[in-house]
């Protein structure tokens, strides 16, 4: 009887092929496959899991009330999780608050880096276009959570906060400058108040414009400018 070794970093099976149907064989593969499934980390997933389940009814009771009338316990109930879990990820609805907006701006922020270029060097305002537009697009595609974080409910100030993450990336000495060398701290806020401004109304007026659309207006007034 021929033997062929049939290996994987989870089991290791003697097959006898000249005996053995190949129903059996596709049963041993199936369960080599089990075990590589069920050696994967579980409790990363149940961590998303969990987290998300409190984020979203953190966002879902933030839209009804304001933030300082929200309370650990309410989260909870509507999460269907106990009080002790919650601590595991946030010490109260304000410090979830500041997590959610900084997983906001760090996304938005992140789409800086795409475009960057080496030390020294300027971003041109054809590279800049693509930076809006994906920045646009992340911003449509949360334009639910964009929307409460911009009301009267979040206890957060976005405008600013946001305005002030980008100030501190658009610095004169990062690689991502599309205002030249010669740019200050006044020009950044200017620029990034008027693509503030742009976006807050395209938001809360729930204009219908697309998204490549608002990036030409944003871009061009970043150039005009």
């Amino acid at each position: 009887v021929k033997y062929n070794r049939v290996t994987d970093s989870s089991s290791t099976v003697n097959v006898a092929l000249s005996v053995l149907k190949p129903t059996y064989l596709l049963k041993v593969l199936q369960n080599i496959g089990k075990e590589r499934e069920n050696s994967m980390p579980k409790e990363s997933r149940r961590t998303k899991m969990t987290r998300n389940l409190l984020n979203d009814s953190f966002w879902w009771l933030l839209e009804q009330k304001p933030l300082r009338k929200i309370t650990v316990k309410e989260i909870c109930q509507v999460a269907d999780v106990n009080s002790s879990t919650y601590y595991q990820y946030y010490t109260d609805p304000y410090d979830q608050a500041q997590q959610q907006e900084k997983e906001l701006i760090g996304t938005m922020l992140a789409f800086t880096d795409r475009y960057c270029l080496r030390a020294g060097e300027i971003l041109s305002y054809d590279q800049l276009y693509p930076v809006v537009k994906d920045t646009l697009d992340y911003i449509y595609a949360n334009r639910h959570r964009f929307r409460i974080l911009l009301g009267d409910h979040s206890g957060i100030n976005l405008q600013v906060d946001m305005i002030a993450a980008y100030i501190k990336k658009l610095q004169p000495e990062t690689a991502f400058l599309p205002l030249g060398q010669d740019a200050c701290p006044q020009k950044c806020i200017f620029y990034s108040s008027g693509s503030f401004a742009i976006i807050y109304h395209w938001l809360q007026t729930s204009d219908t414009t697309p998204t490549t659309k608002v990036a030409e207006w944003i871009t061009g007034f970043v150039q005009n400018a």
